[in-house]
């Protein structure tokens, strides 16, 4: 008898020590539309937190921050518009891009579609042939520090190009 309550107790503490392990973040955690907010101050926050689109408020979201992360590694997001008349910056275009997610690391990474803007960045490798340009392009590059029913916190990344020599050392 006591062999049998010592046994269930024991697998009632094991079942309430693996629920109580964090859920870790999946691809599919991510999907949908996420946006950041201005704080409380109507400043941008020094902590960011995403929200999803349909949970913000639509009036203190910081223009052009939200994007889709989407099915098959495809992401939509705005980028300012090409257009003549765009002198104050105010016109966009929603893009097709693409996406990855490190679960290990939390990384998660978004793409310029291939050949976005080629005219142009052929013409800058041609002036800085010591410039390594990928294609596609890195748009945004964040870590995930948390995600809940409130938001996803996470912390903003550096996307850069770099030289050859760079890449070496």
């Amino acid at each position: 008898m006591k062999r049998t309550v010592f046994i269930s107790l024991v697998f009632i503490a094991f079942g309430l020590f693996v629920n109580g392990q964090e859920k870790p973040i999946t691809e599919f955690d991510l999907y949908g539309c996420w946006v950041l907010e201005y704080d409380e101050n109507g400043k941008i926050p020094k902590q960011k937190l995403l929200r999803r689109c349909e949970d913000a408020n639509q009036k203190n979201t910081i223009f052009r921050s939200d994007f889709s992360l989407l099915a098959f590694n495809k992401s939509e997001f705005k980028v300012m518009s090409n257009h003549p008349m765009n002198c104050n910056g105010r016109m966009t275009n929603e893009i097709e891009g693409s996406w990855t997610f490190n679960e290990v690391s939390g990384i998660v990474e978004q793409f310029y579609p291939i050949n976005y803007q080629a005219e142009f960045w052929e013409k800058v490798k041609e002036e800085y042939p010591e410039v390594e340009i990928p294609n596609p392009r890195p748009f945004r590059r964040f870590r995930i520090v948390s995600l809940d029913e409130s938001g996803m916190e996470i912390e903003k990344l550096r996307t850069t190009m770099v030289t050859v020599a760079q890449a070496y050392n």
